[in-house]
C-alpha cells in the first residue's frame, strides 16, 4: 500500500493526531521532502497559528496526492515518535539495526511465516493503527505484499467513526 493510499485510509482526524505529536522542526522537514513551500507569511504570528497554517496545508498536499509529503509525514511520525515498535520487530527478526534503523531488505532475507508472527507480536503490543501504519509503509518501502493480505492491518486504518460503524 502506497503512503498517501495509507494517509487516506487514516483519515481527517487520525492525520491530525499524528500531525500533533510532530515538532516544529520535523513538520518543516516533511513539507521540504515534498517540495512544499514551509513560509506561512503574515497569516500566523504566533506558534499556534503556523501551525494552524501547516495542518491545513498538510490535508491539502495529501488531498492532491503528494506521495512525497505522505511519505515523510508517515516516516516523521514513525521514527521519531515510535521507533521502539520498530526495534522490537527488527529484533524479533533477528535484523541487525542501528535503533530501528536497518538497510537490510529483511522482507526478503525472513519468511513470510516469520514477518507474520512479528506481525502478531506487534499488535498484542502496541495500537493496531500504529502497527498498521509500520508494517504496510514496510511493505512499500520493500516492495512487499505480505502485510497487505492481513486483514487486521487493513482494518486498523479506518477512521475511529468507521471503525465504531462497521462493528
Amino acid at each position: 500500500m502506497k503512503p498517501i493510499q495509507i494517509c487516506t485510509h487514516l483519515g481527517h482526524d487520525t492525520i491530525d493526531q499524528f500531525f500533533d505529536e510532530l515538532s516544529a522542526r520535523e513538520i518543516r522537514s516533511v513539507f521540504r521532502a515534498g517540495g512544499v513551500r514551509t513560509n506561512v507569511g503574515g497569516a500566523a504570528y504566533s506558534r499556534a497559528g503556523r501551525l494552524a497554517v501547516w495542518r491545513k496545508r498538510l490535508h491539502g498536499e495529501l488531498a492532491k496526492g503528494n506521495e512525497k509529503v505522505a511519505l515523510a509525514f508517515l516516516l516523521e511520525w514513525l521514527v521519531g515518535h515510535h521507533n521502539e515498535m520498530l526495534v522490537d520487530y527488527l529484533d524479533h527478526l533477528e535484523v541487525p539495526h542501528r535503533n530501528g534503523q536497518t538497510d537490510e531488505d529483511f522482507c526478503e532475507t525472513r519468511s513470510a511465516e516469520q514477518l507474520v508472527e512479528g506481525a502478531k507480536m506487534l499488535l498484542a503490543k502496541y495500537p493496531p493503527r500504529h502497527v498498521a501504519v509500520y508494517l504496510l509503509l514496510v511493505g512499500h518501502l520493500q516492495t512487499c505484499d505480505v502485510f497487505d493480505g492481513i486483514d487486521e492491518l487493513t482494518a486498523a486504518l479506518a477512521p475511529d467513526d468507521a471503525a465504531e460503524a462497521a462493528s
